[in-house]
């Protein structure tokens, strides 16, 4: 049986082990999908989340891969042979399946009787903020220019702690179309998370870094279809998308500049695939 790396994913501070690996495991007559699971202080259960939240998505008819086995750490999921949506598919179905699922989740006490408890991210504002320094400083070596309003940051990081509460909706975690495939005219969404505004504003940051020349379609095609309930403050979203895809390019530039520890070779796709919108979207936030 053979192996082959897929993705990586940064959870943690992104520079010591703290690393989700995903892999396809495949043979000539099964394939499946391993998701590693490592602690992260921010997480305490995030294997126990992702078990709950993709068990209840199925409950409400919503295409998921299937969990086939599990064994302490992993989850050994149904591999999906499809492909990633086109920017059309993401605007005219993907966003509106999105806006329903919070929807769904914010009003569904099913949801609330069966999720599994995670904590809430502590959110190290430090961390957090000294990495975007670490960042920022290897651009400038680079020979690019770049401002980022540190304490903006810091302030904003503080209001989402405080606008946490007990009322947690689903959301899908990278809204780009990395973590939906599409396969015989049904979309699997995968990867999920308990998220706040914050974390909203990171999945439609994620869809305008992935088609930068629609980045007011996909704002509002979100606006449009979600709860007005669950959109809450309108400026406040608007506010973080910005921040957010700041944050997302200089994440970008770190792996384009080698700050995290990686295979080379998946290095290389990550900067192939994203360094035009990369460029693209810190076009105005030079200084």
């Amino acid at each position: 049986m053979s192996t082959y790396s897929l993705s990586v994913r940064n959870i943690g501070d992104g520079f010591t082990n703290s690393v989700k690996l995903y892999e396809i495991n495949g043979s000539l007559t099964y394939s499946f999908v391993e998701k590693r699971f490592v602690d992260d202080p921010d997480y305490p259960n995030s294997f126990g989340v992702e078990r709950g939240v993709n068990s209840y998505l199925a409950l409400l008819g919503i295409d998921v891969p299937r969990i086939l086995s599990e064994c302490p750490g992993s989850l050994y999921m149904e591999f999906i042979d499809g492909r990633q949506p086109t920017k059309e598919e993401l605007l005219e179905e993907c966003i509106g399946k999105l806006a329903w699922i919070h929807h769904a989740s914010l009003n569904d006490e099913l949801y609330f009787k069966t999720r599994v408890s995670s904590g809430i991210p502590t959110r190290d504002l430090v961390r957090r903020i000294s990495n975007l320094a670490r960042w920022v400083g290897a651009i400038s070596e680079s020979g690019d220019t770049i401002r980022i309003p540190f304490d903006l940051l810091r302030v904003l990081y503080e209001k989402r702690d405080k606008e946490l509460s007990d009322q947690y909706v689903l959301t899908l975690r990278d809204f780009g179309t990395h973590n939906i495939l599409t396969r015989n005219n049904r979309y699997y969404f995968f990867d999920f998370e308990r998220a706040s505004h914050s974390c909203i504003s990171d999945d439609i940051a994620s869809g305008i870094l992935e088609f930068p020349e629609d980045r007011e379609a996909i704002i509002n095609s979100y606006i449009s279809s979600a709860d007005d309930v669950f959109l809450g403050d309108i400026k406040l979203l608007l506010h973080e998308i910005e921040v957010s895809i700041f944050e997302k390019s200089l994440e970008i530039y770190a792996y384009f500049l080698g700050l995290r520890r990686m295979d080379e070779n998946l290095r290389r796709r990550i900067v192939s695939k994203y360094r035009k919108q990369m460029i693209i979207s810190l076009e105005s936030l030079r200084g």
